[in-house]
């Protein structure tokens, strides 16, 4: 999950979704999963593709209820697709 982050830290989203979804494949039940959520919605955003990136914040909110970062970047996506809840 360090590589996604890193890849976001410099704007390569391709290649921090790659790192997020193969963290996820190797360990989808860790601890950490919800980081590997919020990070791969976060280079969803990021990269233009709100719609992509709310599934992974919701995901990423069911894991860890009180991650507020996720639940900002949830609206944040929200509002760039269009919606509002």
């Amino acid at each position: 999950m360090k590589m996604a982050a890193l890849y976001l830290s410099s704007r390569q989203y391709p290649e921090a979704v790659l790192a997020a979804r193969q963290a996820l494949a190797l360990d989808p039940d860790s601890d950490q999963a919800y980081l590997a959520h919020f990070y791969l919605g976060l280079a969803f955003l990021q990269s233009g593709s709100p719609q992509s990136a709310l599934p992974e914040f919701a995901s990423s909110l069911r894991l860890n209820p009180n991650f507020q970062q996720a639940r900002d970047a949830y609206q944040q996506a929200l509002t760039a697709a269009g919606g509002a809840k």
